[in-house]
């Protein structure tokens, strides 16, 4: 197979590592070859790695699973280890990480005899990032010191500074600054050593993090630009993207809102360009701050909008993978492949069906309602009845992940929940519907009994006290109610607004407004 290869200037890659600054160029004449040779793993794997580079997930899904499958008959171990590493991520990459994690596992049993240490202490690196996101920190620093003193044995610059950097995040989120960077510093020397400007716009973006959490402004400030400037010298998206959009957050903090404005436009420009989801989520959620700490309501109110639905959407296809993925990680080898066809009896589909089905319809931390579960509820509801909806949504809920981190805002989220469940007629339905939001189905309520009882939850919400590693947490809620309409997307739309007008005239209260519904 003829690739054109590309000399970036930086060492330390591997064969498909080389691919990410021209993947367009590679995946071309990938795909001439296989029209020749259709079962050829190396140019699945290179047409894997571009999409993947190219954020098509699904495609890079696709051509990775064909190969995977070769690799398994051919017992092609080279090709297999990086495979399951680009399985892991692509897996990663969509929040699905139980599956992520059983391809780095198998990575990690599979690395080529002539590099196993190498190739296992990157694997590591991966499982130790995967578990940091999944704000598993125990386990997560585990893989990483396993990492660390592989990289050490092996004396390797360019492994040393990717473990450093993975230490570095599991100790920022964790809060523990000094370690981080300290950490950050190592990695930056090995870095530069190497010219591995990839690397250094990384540990670049994380510096800013933690100077940003200790309020040193400028010094993030100044990574942040950095990090910036290497990017676009190398064309590395995600990194244009990411230190676009830091600045952003960093400069609505210090209230110079048109270069916040300015730079968050153009972090989302590149996610328009590229096609790149899950970062723009975040970018129209900033967007909308940006516009409430302006005043323009309506701008952000769309773009808040705009984020909630494309949060949705992600959610779903992470469904749909982990869908898509049971019909696929029985192919390890050939005994589980047997298996496979003796248990997919026509009764153990059905109760597979069913048991996907409630997952799908089901949200995975509070194991209330989604949207989705909710909506298949109301389909059934007899339209001569009276329902009423109340929206709720908690005040103040990005002070608790910043205050005390994410894993307690995930626990505040879980018990909240439990507070709605335990406190609601089993008639009435309860959706996580999203981030910090809740939505309650009153089934044959009318408007004042149903904002008489969002006003009791209120009110039992704020006397409990919610309990996290001995700091004591109190919340608040504000409430949108509305009757239920023939059209379940505009009642959603009023509610939604009564929603948005209490959080704007104080929190803490139960609104319901004629007016409103007027006008949807």
């Amino acid at each position: 197979m003829s690739i054109i290869m590309i000399n970036n200037g930086e060492k330390g890659y591997t064969k498909y590592e080389r691919m990410e600054s021209s993947p367009h160029i590679y995946k071309t004449s990938a795909m001439e070859h296989l029209k020749i040779d259709p079962d050829h793993i190396e140019t699945l794997n290179t047409i894997a790695y571009c999409h993947y580079y190219l954020s098509d997930f699904y495609l890079a899904l696709d051509f990775a699973l064909r190969a995977y499958n070769l690799e398994l008959t051919q017992l092609a171990n080279d090709e297999l280890y990086h495979t399951c590493n680009l399985l892991g991520n692509i897996y990663r990459f969509l929040g699905i990480y139980d599956t992520a994690n059983h391809y780095y596992m198998v990575a990690l049993n599979v690395a080529p005899s002539n590099q196993v240490q190498e190739k296992r202490c990157q694997t590591l690196r991966h499982l130790a990032i995967a578990y940091t996101e999944m704000n598993m920190n125990e386990f997560a620093m585990d893989y990483a010191i396993e990492g660390l003193q592989l990289a050490e044995l092996l004396n390797d610059a360019r492994l040393l500074a990717d473990i450093k950097v993975a230490l570095a995040t599991i100790h920022y989120k964790a809060a523990f600054y000094e370690k981080s960077l300290k950490l950050c510093d190592d990695a930056v020397f090995h870095y530069e050593k190497l010219n591995h400007i990839k690397g250094l716009t990384n540990v670049f973006l994380l510096c800013g993090d933690i100077h940003q959490k200790t309020e040193k402004y400028a010094s993030s400030m100044d990574y942040y630009n950095r990090a910036l400037n290497l990017s676009k010298d190398i064309k590395y998206r995600y990194g244009t993207i990411h230190a676009n959009y830091a600045l952003g957050c960093l400069m609505m903090i210090q209230k110079d809102f048109p270069m916040a404005l300015e730079s968050l436009e153009e972090a989302l420009s590149y996610t328009k360009r590229y096609n790149i989801q899950q970062p723009k989520i975040k970018i129209y959620y900033a967007l909308s701050d940006l516009y409430i700490k302006q005043y323009d309501y309506e701008k952000a109110y769309n773009l808040y909008k705009i984020a909630t639905e494309l949060n949705d959407n992600l959610n779903s296809t992470k469904q749909q993978s982990t869908i898509f993925n049971l019909y696929t990680k029985y192919n390890l080898d050939q005994k589980e492949a047997q298996l496979k066809q003796s248990l997919l009896t026509n009764a153990h589909l059905e109760a597979l069906n069913k048991q996907l089905l409630e997952q799908v319809q089901h949200d995975s931390l509070t194991q209330l309602y989604n949207r989705r579960g909710l909506k298949n509820i109301i389909v059934n509801y007899p339209c001569t009845d009276i329902h009423t909806l109340a929206l709720c949504d908690i005040d103040k809920f990005k002070d608790i992940n910043d205050t005390f981190g994410h894993q307690c805002g995930d626990y505040i989220l879980i018990e909240l929940a439990k507070v709605l469940k335990s406190n609601c007629p089993s008639n009435y339905k309860i959706a996580r519907w999203g981030g910090e939001e809740f939505l309650i189905i009153m089934e044959n309520t009318v408007i004042s009994d149903a904002t008489d009882f969002a006003e009791s939850l209120r009110n039992i919400v704020e006397d409990t006290i919610f309990t996290y590693r001995n700091h004591k947490i109190s919340l608040t809620l504000t409430f949108g109610v509305g009757t239920l309409t023939d059209s379940f997307e505009q009642s959603i739309e009023a509610v939604d607004r009564c929603l948005y007008l209490g959080k704007n005239s104080g929190r803490n209260q139960v609104v319901f407004d004629d007016d409103l519904f007027d006008l949807v």
